[in-house]
């Protein structure tokens, strides 16, 4: 998605993500009618780029189902734009095993790679706040807010709530990538499985594990990271 001269423009990867086939685009590009009305990619001239407003109705709904509004979209675009990928998260992720040898699920390997690359941004702006003001031209409300929102938006698997976030980049800094990984898959990091005042106590962890199971069937739907800080805080109470 691209913003020229005030105008909204959709990539074919857009298109892609929001579920077309690519058949289905080539088609519509060969029609190029009102409806669909292209330019070339002023960055790649071999690309073109539909223009969002003209688009039916229908085609306009499913973008914004997948992207949100896009006029916020691209207001978030500055902030994209300083996060850094993160070779050795990655690296991390992908070698990582559990249960006797298992690796992660390419999605959680995905997951988890984006969710600390965005954690490092997140440290990194914090710990010279001009940046805030001078590159993205925000103030630290804005900022978080915006924050939060992305975090929504682009599916980051992070806690979007103020206070929740912190508690997460203080946990990162202190623990590192191994913090993000639920235990699902056997980090007794992010959940306190099996602690006693002795040490690890196997009955205490199979209680524990069974509470667990008990919070994430909920119809709450929680996710992984709000099913782990309420384990925590029961877990803690009880030690």
């Amino acid at each position: 998605m691209k913003l020229i001269n005030n105008t909204i423009y959709i990539e074919f990867a857009d298109f892609i993500a929001s579920g077309w086939k690519e058949d289905t685009i080539k088609k519509a590009n060969l029609r190029n009618g009102p409806s669909w009305m292209m330019i070339p990619d002023p960055n790649d001239k071999r690309k073109v780029l539909v223009e969002f407003e003209p688009l039916r109705a229908k085609d306009k709904e499913r973008l914004v189902a997948h992207f949100g509004n896009p006029y916020e979209y691209l207001a978030r675009e500055p902030l994209r734009k300083l996060v850094v990928p993160d070779v050795k998260a990655e690296l991390f992720y992908k070698d990582y095993r559990y249960d006797g040898g298992k690796s992660l699920p390419m999605e959680h390997q995905c997951k988890y790679t984006n969710a600390s690359a965005f954690l490092n941004m997140l440290i990194r702006v914090t710990s010279d706040k001009r940046v805030v003001k001078k590159e993205l031209n925000l103030t630290l409300d804005q900022f978080w807010s915006q924050v939060a929102d992305l975090i929504k938006s682009d599916g980051i698997e992070l806690p979007s709530s103020y206070r929740r976030l912190l508690s997460k980049i203080d946990e990162y800094k202190e623990k590192g990538y191994e913090s993000l990984i639920d235990w699902r898959f056997g980090n007794k990091l992010s959940a306190r499985i099996g602690k006693s005042e002795f040490g690890f106590d196997p009955e205490i962890e199979r209680k524990q594990v069974a509470f667990i199971r008990k919070v994430a069937s909920k119809h709450q739907n929680f996710d992984a990271a709000q099913v782990t800080e309420l384990c925590n805080m029961v877990f803690e109470r009880k030690h």
